[in-house]
């Protein structure tokens, strides 16, 4: 429902499932929707000449490997990380000038158990080179024949350039056909 980022950008990406776990690697732009791949960024004044500006160009290299696959095994626990420079983006507005530099690390769980699912990931590292860290729980109840309705909540913390916020969501999703969610 909710992630520390954004959740859609331009670029590729290739997973894999294998007979003890999975694997990802992906390479985009880090604009997020807008698609942009440079920016200004600020160069100081030295020496009595005028500040200029030069391009900066963004990028975001993420992975993960996981063991086991969680529609295989009922269980899945995984490692990721993450490394680029990207624009601040709300939505789909970017609001930085400039690609920020970051650098995340992070490990998820997620389990099956009847009809509950739970997925907990903790993410840990630096965003426009200050501290970040996040804490994910996202718990849901699969009703009816073959969990077509699916009720979930998340509990969020994150921390992220100086503040600290919990957030609180619910939703529900219904399949009304398989191919209609």
């Amino acid at each position: 429902m909710m992630g520390f980022g954004f959740d859609r950008d331009w670029g590729i990406g290739l997973e894999r499932d294998f007979s003890g776990g999975s694997g990802g690697l992906s390479l985009t732009t880090g604009s997020g929707m807008g698609l942009k791949t440079s920016g200004k960024a600020a160069v100081p004044a030295t020496m009595g000449t005028a500040a200029g500006a030069e391009t900066v160009g963004s990028y975001f290299l993420a992975g993960r490997i996981s063991k086991n696959v969680l529609d295989q095994d009922n269980f899945s626990a995984g490692l990721s990380a993450a490394i680029g420079r990207v624009f601040d983006v709300i939505g789909y507005q970017t609001i930085s000038e400039a690609p920020m530099p970051i650098l995340m690390a992070g490990a998820d769980l997620s389990w099956r158990y009847n009809n509950w699912e739970h997925n907990f990931e903790v993410i840990a590292g630096s965003r426009a080179e200050q501290g970040a860290v996040a804490v994910f729980w996202r718990t849901g109840v699969g009703l009816l024949d073959e969990a077509r309705l699916k009720l979930e909540a998340q509990p969020v913390f994150m921390s992220m350039q100086g503040s600290s916020k919990f957030q609180f969501s619910m939703g529900a999703t219904y399949l009304a056909h398989p191919d209609w969610t």
